[in-house]
C-alpha cells in the first residue's frame, strides 16, 4: 500500500534525517530518555526486544564499549527512535518525508511506520552481528576524503581488490573503504596526484562496510529482511540511502535495503532529492552532528535543526 494520505504534516515542507554507524558517542541517550517521559517508555521496550544491556550502554557505555557493531546499531537505532518519539508526542505531526544515511535507513523506516521499532532494533542487532562476523580476521578501514572532488576518488578506487567508494557524503567529501592495505594504497594515489588539498580523516567504525569486504553479510542478512514483519503502509515517504529514489510502501524500502550493505551511499543524491522535492527543513536525529553539516554543503539555505535534547524539539518549525 501507498503512503496514508490522513497524517497532519508540517506546514514547512519537512524532512527527518537519521544518521548511522559512527555517530554514536557516550551517553547518547540520556538526554531523551530523562528528559521524556514517553521517549522513555519506548526506550524501556527496546531494551526488553534485545539480548543485551542496551538502556544501560546508551546511558552509560564508553566509547570502546559503543564501538562493537552488534552493540553500536541497536543503540544508534535505539536513540534515533526514543527521539523521534518525543519529537511526534510533542508536535503531533509527520514531516513530508524521511531517510537514513547506512543504518539511519532503519531508523527512518521505524520512523515512517512501516517498521515495528521492537523488530527494528532486533533487526539491526542481526545486521550488526553479520556484518561483524564478515570482517573476522579482515584488517579493513574507512577513511573520508576531503576536498576532492568525488568523480577523482571513485576514479583512483576503480578496479582495485577489495576497495570501493562506501559513500558519496557531499561535493567534497567522499568515503573509501576496504582493506587496510588496500585503502592505504589509495590514499596514496590520491594524495599524490589530487590537483589541489587532500586531507583523510579516518571514521569510527572498527570494520570496512560498504565494501566487497562485507559482501557475504549481505548475503546471510537477505533471509532476515524478507522474513521481517511490515506494516501496510508509511506515513512519510522514505528516500533511499543508495540511489535516492523516493519509496512509498515498506516493501520497497526493504528490497532496496537487501544490497544496502556493499552499496555506496549517496547522501549528495538525498539532499538532492529532498532539495528538489521542496524541503525548507531538515530535522537530524541523534546522535546528531554529522548529516547537518553534510546537508548544509549540499543544500545551501536550508534549515537544519539538530536535535540533542527534548528542548531541541521546540526549534522544528511546524
Amino acid at each position: 500500500m501507498s503512503v496514508s494520505a490522513n497524517e497532519d504534516r508540517f506546514d514547512v515542507p519537512t524532512a527527518f534525517v537519521f544518521p548511522g554507524q559512527g555517530s554514536q558517542e557516550p551517553g547518547m541517550g540520556r538526554p531523551f530518555y530523562e528528559g521524556c517521559a514517553r521517549a522513555r517508555t519506548v526506550f524501556e521496550r527496546l531494551d526488553a526486544a534485545v539480548d543485551f544491556e542496551l538502556l544501560s550502554l546508551c546511558l552509560e557505555g564508553d566509547g570502546d564499549a559503543l564501538r562493537r557493531t552488534r552493540i553500536t546499531q541497536p543503540a544508534v537505532f535505539a536513540t534515533g527512535i526514543t527521539a523521534h518519539a518525543a519529537v511526534v508526542d510533542r508536535l503531533g505531526r509527520v514531516p513530508q518525508y524521511v531517510s537514513g544515511h547506512s543504518l539511519g535507513q532503519y531508523t527512518a523506516l521505524a520512523a515512517a511506520g512501516g517498521l515495528d521499532p521492537r523488530t527494528g532494533v532486533a533487526l539491526v542487532r542481526k545486521r550488526g552481528e553479520v556484518m561483524e562476523r564478515a570482517c573476522e580476521g579482515v584488517s579493513g578501514r574507512m577513511v573520508a576524503v576531503l576536498f576532492v572532488d568525488p568523480e577523482t576518488v571513485a576514479a583512483v578506487c576503480d578496479g582495485r581488490d577489495r576497495l570501493d567508494v562506501a559513500g558519496f557524503n557531499g561535493p567534497r567529501q567522499t568515503v573509501i573503504s576496504g582493506t587496510e592495505t588496500a585503502v592505504e594504497a589509495a590514499v596514496e594515489t590520491l594524495q599524490e596526484t589530487a590537483s589541489g588539498p587532500c586531507r583523510v580523516v579516518d571514521l569510527e567504525v572498527g570494520e570496512a562496510f560498504h565494501s566487497p569486504v562485507v559482501a557475504p553479510a549481505e548475503r546471510r542478512f537477505v533471509d532476515e529482511l524478507e522474513a521481517c514483519s511490515l506494516a501496510d503502509e508509511l506515513r512519510s515517504p522514505v528516500v533511499s540511502d543508495t540511489t535516492a529514489d523516493v519509496h512509498e510502501a515498506p516493501g520497497e524500502v526493504v528490497t532496496d535495503l537487501e544490497s544496502q550493505i556493499t552499496a555506496a551511499i549517496d547522501w549528495s543524491g538525498v539532499v538532492d532529492a529532498l532539495r528538489e522535492r521542496g524541503v525548507e527543513q531538515y530535522v537530524e536525529f541523534p546522535p546528531a552532528g554529522t548529516l547537518g553539516d553534510l546537508i548544509a554543503e549540499s543544500h545551501p539555505g536550508a534549515r537544519v535543526v539538530t536535535l540533542e535534547s527534548p528542548g531541541d524539539v521546540g526549534e522544528i518549525e511546524r
